[in-house]
């Protein structure tokens, strides 16, 4: 990317790359303030820009900006001329040096570890790459302990699917961000399954186990059955064969398994209105498919009804 400055703003906000650099809640505020006053935009310099194809200058680079930061906090309060040709920021003291320090250093380690990111790498190096990106960047402790072993996990799985393919070719960054967001977006499920009374899961094929009481929560129209944005580069969507896995329609086999699985009841849950104006919003397919399956094949007695739109707030009228 072109590394704005909310970019790399943001990643101060996750907790476990603030505590790499000691830098607290307090500081990003600092630090905030001190981007601004030096005017840093986007961009870690001249060199980076033209390799993005334009003009070749410097100014409003990070390093532009702490280049005039460093400098303000070497000269003396109110100087305003070019020192090198640097236009010193305003000075500050005190514990504002050492969290200009702590943010000189967090900068200087991110830039480091994106440059490692550029041309084609074999999958081992690009293994390498990423486990020394976490390794810098992240500090590991009590909260984020599972959170590591699972991604440490992902790049060593990788580089076995890898060797076992007998796969040696160079691959770009694109190719390895698509196949680790896809990896990483996974909804693991804590606990164990039928552990007790209730088990909350996902949904997940051959896992179809009949229960007295099935509910499905969140069947929204954009939620399922899941739309899948496949990349350029994916030849399988390009160029489809008998047996190719479609998301898709293993969404709505799941759908149908889980049907099947209710012995006594079946609740299904989604977002009908608009937080907003309170207005329809659809349910997903299948859902609406079910619904007019019943319509079709089942008579009920008058008054009643199986499908209950419930008021936006708790306090609506149609509750008193």
């Amino acid at each position: 990317s072109r590394w704005e400055k909310s970019q790399v703003l943001d990643l101060l906000l996750s907790e476990s790359i603030a505590n790499t650099f000691n830098i607290s809640f307090d500081d990003i505020s600092k630090i905030e303030k001190m981007v601004q006053d030096a005017n840093i935009l986007w961009g870690q310099d001249a060199d980076q820009r033209e390799a993005l194809g334009l003009a070749p200058f410097e100014e409003n680079t990070w390093q532009f900006g702490l280049a005039r930061l460093f400098m303000g906090m070497a000269m003396p309060e109110g100087y305003s001329d070019l020192v090198r040709d640097i236009l010193p920021c305003e000075s500050f003291e005190g514990l504002d040096l050492e969290v200009l320090g702590k943010f000189a250093r967090f900068c200087d380690t991110l830039f480091l570890c994106l440059n490692g990111l550029k041309g084609k790498k074999t999958i081992d190096k690009w293994c390498e790459a990423l486990k020394n990106i976490w390794a810098t960047l992240m500090d590991q402790n009590y909260s984020n302990a599972e959170d590591m072993v699972f991604l440490s996990q992902t790049i060593d799985q990788m580089k076995t699917d890898a060797q076992d393919a007998l796969f040696t070719h160079r691959v770009s960054y694109d190719v390895i961000k698509s196949h680790m967001e896809q990896k990483l977006d996974l909804n693991i499920s804590q606990g164990n399954f039928l552990s007790g009374n209730t088990t909350f899961c996902n949904i997940m094929p051959m896992r179809s186990i009949p229960f007295k009481i099935v509910v499905l929560m969140g069947m929204d129209e954009k939620a399922f059955p899941r739309q899948v944005f496949s990349p350029g580069f994916n030849l399988i969507k390009k160029y489809p064969k008998p047996g190719d896995k479609i998301e898709r329609d293993e969404d709505r086999y799941l759908f149908l398994e889980t049907v099947l699985s209710a012995r006594s009841k079946l609740v299904i849950t989604y977002t009908g209105m608009n937080i907003k104006d309170n207005s329809k919003i659809p349910c997903s397919g299948v859902v609406s498919e079910l619904m007019d399956t019943i319509d079709q094949s089942f008579s009920f007695n008058e008054g009643y009804a199986y499908h209950f739109y419930h008021g936006l707030h708790p306090f609506d009228e149609i509750y008193f």
